[in-house]
């Protein structure tokens, strides 16, 4: 909103001058100096901002795909977490079918 303010000060300013000039084609002159002033002012404002959007954008489609990888590790893990005590209780079979093996082969 600012920017708007400074483009009508300019103006103002240019027809402040202009009224009370001598030299009309001077003031037609600055007027086109200030105009090519704000044409570059304008699009220096429309390429940051293209510029920091496209900027947040990226990042936030980084953070997206860093956050769904980890929720798959996370995922993974709690695979191992579900297997383990399957594995534990067929290693105490394991365990006793061989404790029976050599409870046999000692006799």
């Amino acid at each position: 909103m600012k920017i708007v303010y400074h483009i009508a000060a300019v103006f103002a300013t240019v027809a402040f001058f202009a009224a009370f000039s001598e030299n009309p084609s001077y003031i037609c002159e600055e007027v086109m100096r200030l105009q090519s002033e704000i044409t570059v002012a304008l699009l220096s404002l429309a390429g940051t901002l293209l510029g920091s959007l496209g900027g947040i954008l990226a990042s936030s489609k980084l953070t997206a795909y860093r956050l769904s990888q980890l929720e798959k590790k996370v995922d993974r893990h709690n695979g191992f977490g579900e297997r383990i005590p399957v594995l534990e209780e067929k290693l105490k079979v394991v365990n006793h079918r061989l404790d029976d093996l050599e409870g046999v082969m000692n006799r």
